[in-house]
Parts: C-alpha cells; sequence; structure tokens
C-alpha cells in the first residue's frame, strides 16, 4: 500500500505554486502591517481624552502574542494532519517538527499574557482591540483556505488522502480559533459599556484647603 504522504502527489503539484504564493505573502503581511498597525494605535491615543504612557509596551506584547499564537496554530494543524497518516518513517520527523513549533510558541504565549496582566491593558483596551481584529482577520483568511482546500478534495475524482487530512487539520484548527476570536472580539467591542476604553475624564486629587491658624 502506498504510503499517504505520496498519495496525492499530483494534487500537492498542482496547489505548491499557489500555496507557496500565498503563505509567503502571509508571512511578509504579518511582519510589515504591525508597522502599519503601530501608527494607527499612536495616531488614536492621540485622540484619546486620556494618554496611554503603556501603549508601546502593550503593542510589543500583543504583538508577539500574534506572531506565536500563528506559530501554535501553525503546529497544531501540522500534528493532526501527521496523525491522521498511516504509521511511516517520515510520521515521527514531522511529529517532532510540530512540537518544536508549538513547544516554544506556547512558552512565549503564556509569558506575553503573565506580562500583559502586569499592565493597564484590561482598562484602556485600544491595543487589544486592534490586535484582536487582526488576529481575527488573519486566523480567519487561513480557515478560509482550510475550507477552500477541504473542498477542493471533496470534489477531487482522485483520492487525496494527505491532502484531504491536511485541510481537517487546518479546518480544525483556524476554523476553531476563528471562532474563539471572534467570539472574545465580539464581546470586547459589542459587550456594553464596560467594553469601552478609558473613561473620558479623569477627577483630580481634591486639594485641602489651608489651615487658619489665627
Amino acid at each position: 500500500m502506498d504510503n499517504d504522504f505520496d498519495s496525492s502527489l499530483m494534487l500537492w503539484r498542482m496547489l505548491a505554486g499557489p500555496a507557496t504564493a500565498f503563505f509567503t505573502s502571509f508571512i511578509m503581511f504579518t511582519v510589515t502591517a504591525p508597522l502599519v498597525m503601530y501608527v494607527v494605535a499612536r495616531w488614536r491615543a492621540h485622540r484619546e481624552p486620556v494618554a496611554d504612557p503603556q501603549l508601546g509596551l502593550k503593542f510589543a506584547l500583543h504583538y508577539f502574542m500574534l506572531v506565536a499564537l500563528q506559530v501554535l496554530l501553525g503546529g497544531a494543524a501540522l500534528l493532526i494532519f501527521t496523525l491522521l497518516q498511516e504509521t511511516g518513517s517520515d510520521r515521527s520527523t514531522y511529529i517532532r517538527a510540530a512540537l518544536g513549533l508549538m513547544t516554544p510558541a506556547a512558552v512565549v504565549l503564556v509569558a506575553q499574557l503573565v506580562f500583559l496582566a502586569r499592565t493597564n491593558d484590561a482598562v484602556m483596551t485600544g491595543v487589544r482591540r486592534l490586535f484582536l481584529g487582526y488576529n481575527l482577520l488573519s486566523t480567519g483568511l487561513l480557515g478560509f483556505v482550510g475550507l477552500i482546500l477541504g473542498s477542493e478534495v471533496l470534489f477531487s475524482k482522485d483520492g487525496a488522502d494527505a491532502a484531504g487530512h491536511a485541510a481537517i487539520g487546518m479546518i480544525i484548527v483556524y476554523c476553531g480559533a476563528w471562532a474563539v476570536l471572534a467570539w472574545r472580539f465580539g464581546s470586547l467591542v459589542l459587550g456594553g459599556p464596560k467594553a469601552a476604553a478609558p473613561p473620558m475624564m479623569m477627577t483630580p486629587p481634591a486639594v485641602m484647603p489651608p489651615l487658619n491658624r489665627d
């Protein structure tokens, strides 16, 4: 019996060019888009009545959270894809590669969450909303790609076990993360007055009148 990794060679050759171009563009967009987001965050901060002294720190923490999350999701999709394959010499290699991606990504993600808990991110949510929206966009895009790949495999005449397993991994991981991020973003943006950012006015402390020594 042929190995599942080689069973859909023709389909992989057909999709290799577009897939490489897409993922290269996605990586470049992930790296360069935060530069624009930083300008937007600074512009929005100048329009707020209260300045955010931790904007730069929170932006850096959220950026590394974004990268760590995408690496973690990619490793999880690779792990599911590999576990669905038949036992073979390449299986352990792919599992080690997936765990090699997921382990440092999980450590970085947890570390950023711990550091963010020590900032004013829960009160001044401008940076968090910006990155949640971007994360929702990028993760949803990859989830949509997984749905397209699954549809191509479903309607393909030839057997494509490996491509089908890759589609299953992407659908489970990215579509699941897409739903969770959409729920979190909706709760933050549409959660009522408590979800709105900082108070419009800050009342200065009261000044005690001088004591009359007479």
